[in-house]
């Protein structure tokens, strides 16, 4: 039986060992600054520079228990797309060169297939990706899709709480995504600006979606949270009532990251009714990490 324990004075403690060590501490991602994840001048932020260049803004990352941090912006150019069949895809990486012991900002071309490519990681070298970036065949950027995932340690978790500014009515007997038009809190940038709140990590999650429902004493109500516009995740049917009512329902699931939940309501009253407005606790989709 092996045993193994560091670090301690008389005990050296090699790269190796120290990397194995502090990947308990935190998961691998950028180390956000503030309270909300910056997605232009910070938090090793990719935008457009002058064609076909782009950005990493400054910014912080841990990455399989090793540190790294950028005090500047910089900037990096992409192989040529001139005159090729269509659009390329690349992805903005930080590599981790065990062999050259060096972190640094990287592009990984894409294929000529249209896909970003996949992060070849190995023994010698590993990467996480900050950014996916389209780019012509005239070398001109066409997209940029944020690709960061937070660092997740003591302090700091996603999280995300979205609501509506007026009531939105219901048309009897028709399924209907909520649309929401408030941000209550969003640290990772994870709403869409509507129906959607999106994983920018793989993990748990707790889900949790808050409806308050028009006076009505016919037919029922349904709520249900659905995942990638298709698994519905948590569903509960509540009876009608004789005055306006508030339900709530809450799940805990594993999404991927990408996947991306959305909530939708159902009412058979037979006529048209609003679901209301109270503050920030109705309606209201929320979605907070918990755990890897």
């Amino acid at each position: 039986m092996a045993k193994t324990f560091y670090p301690f004075d008389t005990i050296p403690v090699m790269e190796a060992e120290w990397s194995k060590m502090a990947q308990w501490w935190r998961t691998n991602g950028v180390l956000v600054e503030g309270q909300i994840m910056d997605s232009t001048s910070a938090d090793l932020a990719v935008t457009k520079g002058t064609d076909p260049q782009v950005k990493v803004a400054k910014g912080k990352a841990w990455i399989e228990g090793h540190y790294f941090e950028s005090t500047a912006t910089e900037t990096l150019t992409p192989p040529s797309n001139q005159g090729a069949s269509g659009n390329r895809v690349d992805r903005v990486t930080l590599e981790l060169d065990w062999v050259k012991n060096k972190i640094d900002l990287v592009i990984l071309p894409g294929g000529t297939d249209g896909q970003p490519p996949t992060l070849p990681n190995s023994s010698a070298k590993y990467y996480i990706p900050l950014a996916k970036v389209t780019i012509s065949n005239t070398n001109t950027i066409v997209s940029i899709e944020d690709e960061r995932e937070p660092s997740i340690g003591p302090g700091f978790t996603i999280a995300a709480k979205v609501g509506r500014s007026a009531a939105q009515t219901i048309t009897s007997g028709l399924e209907t995504s909520v649309l929401f038009t408030v941000k209550h809190y969003d640290n990772c940038n994870i709403w869409n600006g509507g129906y959607k709140l999106t994983a920018p990590k793989t993990g748990l999650y707790l889900a949790t979606l808050c409806i308050n429902w028009q006076t009505n004493t016919n037919g029922s109500r349904i709520h249900r949270i659905r995942k990638n516009g298709s698994t519905v995740i948590q569903e509960e049917q509540f009876p009608s009532g004789s005055a306006s009512f508030t339900r709530t329902i809450t799940t805990v699931t594993r999404l991927s990251k990408g996947d991306y939940i959305e909530a939708l309501v159902l009412q058979n009253s037979g006529v048209n009714l609003d679901i209301g407005v109270l503050g920030e606790s109705q309606p209201s989709l929320s979605l907070t990490f918990l755990s890897e």
